[in-house]
């Protein structure tokens, strides 16, 4: 009898701990820059700058990322997180965060941006997918879908 009491109070109070450590979704407020940090023929490797908001009392961690990239409508390629990080509690602020990804239609999109771009215009790309994140013992999946404008100046190599 002892020992039933004993295994209710652990899963009543694991439950309870668990249950109150539901994380609300975080948010990409814009992109700050992009920068190719390799390219070839397998695909690229680059760095893009997001501004992240965690409304949560508790650091958050990145572990795993999947997006469609598009621009002027157009599927351009995928990309994942090529390197974890961590969001801090209660904050707002710019993260690098280190994709690798396929673009084989970037010339097909690409061609509107390019256009654009030369007429002082940033290019627009449309983000979509899924952000996998943690902290403590639960995980999330955050679905991504946020249209924004890179700045020409953040294009690096």
């Amino acid at each position: 009898m002892l020992r039933l009491f004993r295994l209710s109070a652990v899963l009543i109070l694991t439950g309870v701990l668990l249950g109150g450590c539901e994380f609300k979704d975080l948010t990409l407020n814009r992109v700050d820059s992009f920068k190719i940090d390799e390219m070839s023929k397998e695909g690229m490797r680059g760095t893009i700058s997001l501004v992240i908001t965690n409304p949560n009392n508790y650091a958050i961690n990145v572990t795993g990322a999947d997006f469609d990239l598009y621009s002027s409508g157009v599927k351009v390629g995928d990309a994942q997180l090529h390197r974890s990080f961590k969001i801090k509690a209660n904050s707002t602020e710019t993260y690098p965060v280190q994709l690798k990804g396929n673009l084989p239609n970037l010339l097909a999109g690409g061609i509107t941006s390019l256009i654009g771009a030369l007429s002082g215009k940033s290019p627009e790309i449309n983000i979509k997918g899924d952000l996998k994140a943690r902290a403590f013992l639960v995980s999330k999946t955050i679905p991504i879908d946020v249209k924004t404008k890179i700045p020409l100046d953040g294009f690096k190599r």
